[in-house]
C-alpha cells in the first residue's frame, strides 16, 4: 500500500493547488450563515472526490489493468494527463501574466452568487468542481492510475483513496478549521433550515 500511496502523491498536487475551491470556500465563509454553507462544500468535496476517485479504480480494475502487468495504454494515458497537467498549469501561468497591472479583474459571477446560494446549489458547485474541472479530473484520473498498479484488496483501495482525498484537499480544508462534532452538526442542521 505505501508503493501505491507513493506514486499517487504527485496527482494531490493538482487537487491542493486548485485554486477554485478554495476561492469557492472563503466565498462561503464570508456570506450570511457562511460556516455552515463552508462546512457543507467541504464535506460534498471531500464524498465526491472520494467516490469519483474510488469510481476511477474500480473502473481500471474492470478493464483488468491493475497490478504489475498492465496495458500499454495505460502507461500512455497516465502520460497524456500528466502532459494535460502541465499544459495547463503553462496556460494559468500565461493568462496571469497578460493581465493589466493596476486593473482589478472583474469577480467571476459564481463566486459572486455564492451569498446567496442554497444548499443543493452549494453541493452542485462542489461536485461540479471535481468532475468539470479537467485539473482535478486529471489528477484523480492519476491517482487512480497509480493506486491501480498495485494490487490490493477493495476495503485497502478504499483507505488508499481516503488518505488521497484527504491530502489533496489541505488547500480546502484550510479556510475552515475543525469545531466539535456538536458545533459541526449544529452547523449543518442551520444550513439545511435556511
Amino acid at each position: 500500500m505505501g508503493k501505491a500511496f507513493a506514486d499517487m502523491l504527485p496527482y494531490t498536487l493538482g487537487l491542493i493547488v486548485s485554486p477554485f475551491p478554495v476561492v469557492a470556500v472563503i466565498a462561503l465563509l464570508i456570506s450570511a450563515n457562511g460556516r455552515a454553507k463552508a462546512l457543507l462544500f467541504v464535506v460534498t468535496w471531500l464524498v465526491t472526490s472520494w467516490v469519483v476517485l474510488i469510481a476511477l479504480i474500480a473502473l481500471l480494475g474492470a478493464l483488468g489493468v491493475t497490478g504489475h502487468a498492465r496495458p500499454a495504454w495505460v502507461s500512455w494515458l497516465a502520460l497524456v494527463i500528466g502532459v494535460l497537467l502541465l499544459l495547463m498549469a503553462v496556460a494559468g501561468i500565461r493568462r496571469a501574466a497578460r493581465r493589466t497591472a493596476g486593473k482589478t479583474p472583474e469577480v467571476p459571477r459564481w463566486i459572486a452568487a455564492m451569498d446567496t446560494m442554497t444548499p443543493p446549489k452549494i453541493i452542485g458547485v462542489a461536485a461540479l468542481l471535481i468532475v468539470a474541472n479537467p485539473v482535478n479530473f486529471a489528477s484523480l484520473a492519476g491517482g487512480a492510475i497509480a493506486a491501480g498498479q498495485e494490487p490490493l484488496p477493495f476495503g485497502r483501495q478504499l483507505v488508499l483513496a481516503a488518505v488521497f482525498v484527504i491530502i489533496g484537499s489541505i488547500g480546502v480544508l484550510a479556510p475552515t478549521p475543525p469545531r466539535s462534532a456538536r458545533a459541526a452538526i449544529s452547523d449543518c442542521t442551520a444550513c439545511a433550515a435556511g
